[in-house]
């Protein structure tokens, strides 16, 4: 799916999160990283760890995920 940057931009910082946090985050076939995440509706945007997306409009997002028929799992005791 391809997205325009600066409109997912503003979404993201135009809209309150449903939900948004730090979590560990593993993309296909590389290392595990950790990521804050932001929620909107069904769109999961993800940045740097310790970027604080709401607080500034300079913070850019590194990429979105439409969550759809997706499964979720507990990782370890976090």
């Amino acid at each position: 799916m391809r997205v325009n940057d600066c409109a997912a931009h503003y979404l993201a910082l135009s809209h309150k999160a449903d939900h948004q946090g730090t979590l560990w985050y593993q993309p296909p076939k590389d290392s595990i990283r950790f990521r804050h995440f932001k929620l909107i509706g069904n769109l999961l945007f993800f940045y740097k760890a310790g970027s604080e997306p709401a607080s500034s409009n300079t913070i850019e997002h590194l990429g979105l995920m439409l969550i759809e028929q997706c499964s979720i799992e507990k990782f370890g005791d976090h």
